[in-house]
C-alpha cells in the first residue's frame, strides 16, 4: 500500500510523505471549499459519456440503507434540547434543517368527496354527529376510518355479502392513499416496466458499494462528510468500470488523457 501510494503521488522511495493529519485538514478545508470531489466526479462521468459507456438521457433512482457514523451508547441528552455549540457535524445538521424550512410532521390529506359509497348507494362518513371540540379523525397510524350508519346496514339486503361479521361496514383509508393511487396508475404503464428493469442495475451498484468498497457504514460525520464519501465512492465505481471495459494493459501501454 505504501509503494502504491508513492507511485500514485509520484514520490520516490526516499521522498518524505505528508503527515496523516494533512489529509484531514485539507479535506475539511480547501478540498471541501473548492468542491474538488464534485469536480473529479463530473470529469470521470464526462469521460464515461465520451466513451459511450452511458448515454446521459435519463437516470434511475433507488434507495439503500447505509449506517451513519453514530453510536447508541454515545448520544446527547438535554432536557431543553439546546444543541448549540456542538460539534461541526451537529451544527451542520441543524443548519440544514433550518435552511430546508420543511415541517417535520407529514401533510395530512383526505379524499376530494371525504366519503365512501357502499354497493347499495349508502354513504360511509368519518363522523356521524357533531363534536363540540373539532376532531381530525386521523388515528396515530395516519389512517382515517369511514363508517356506515347502523340503521342503513341493519335494513340493507346486501349485508350478508357486505359485512356479515360486523354490525356496520367500515373502510380504513391512509392519509397517503391519494399518492398510492397515483403510484398504482403509474405501475400499469409501459414506461414503469422499463424503468423497473433499469432500477435493478442501480441495486447492483449498491451491492458493489457495500460488498466490495465496504461502504455499509459511513466513516465521516455530518452532511458534508457523507456527501464526500458518496462522491468518492461513485467516482471509484465509475473508474472501476472504465478500467474493466476500456483498459488494455498498464498505463504505460496506453495514453489516457482526462479532460
Amino acid at each position: 500500500m505504501n509503494l502504491a501510494y508513492r507511485w500514485f503521488c509520484k514520490l520516490s522511495i526516499t521522498d518524505k510523505v505528508p503527515d496523516h493529519s494533512t489529509f484531514s485538514k485539507n479535506r475539511h478545508g480547501r478540498l471541501r471549499e473548492s468542491e474538488v470531489f464534485r469536480f473529479v466526479f463530473e470529469q470521470v462521468l464526462t469521460r464515461c459519456m465520451e466513451e459511450g459507456l452511458i448515454g446521459g438521457e435519463g437516470f434511475a433512482v433507488d434507495a439503500s440503507v447505509v449506517k451513519a457514523d453514530a453510536s447508541k451508547q454515545k448520544h446527547h441528552e438535554d432536557d431543553d434540547d439546546d444543541w448549540g455549540g456542538g460539534s461541526r457535524a451537529i451544527n451542520e445538521y441543524l443548519d440544514a434543517i433550518e435552511a430546508d424550512g420543511s415541517s417535520t410532521s407529514p401533510a395530512r390529506q383526505v379524499s376530494q368527496a371525504d366519503s365512501y359509497t357502499c354497493p347499495n348507494g349508502k354513504q360511509l362518513k368519518r363522523y356521524r354527529r357533531n363534536f363540540k371540540k373539532p376532531r381530525t379523525g386521523i388515528t396515530k397510524s395516519n389512517e382515517i376510518k369511514y363508517r356506515a350508519s347502523k340503521l342503513d346496514c341493519t335494513t340493507c339486503p346486501m349485508k350478508a355479502q357486505c359485512c356479515p361479521n360486523t354490525e356496520i361496514r367500515k373502510v380504513t383509508r391512509s392519509v397517503h392513499e391519494s399518492a398510492r393511487d397515483v403510484a398504482r396508475a403509474v405501475r400499469k404503464t409501459p414506461a414503469y416496466r422499463r424503468t423497473r428493469r433499469q432500477r435493478k442495475q442501480v441495486e447492483m451498484l449498491f451491492a458493489l458499494m457495500k460488498r466490495i468498497l465496504k461502504l455499509d457504514r459511513l466513516r465521516l460525520r455530518g452532511l458534508s462528510g457523507a456527501g464526500d464519501e458518496f462522491l468518492l465512492t461513485t467516482t471509484a465505481q465509475n473508474l472501476r468500470r472504465m478500467a474493466k471495459l476500456l483498459g488494455t494493459g498498464p498505463p504505460g501501454n496506453r495514453k489516457m488523457a482526462v479532460a
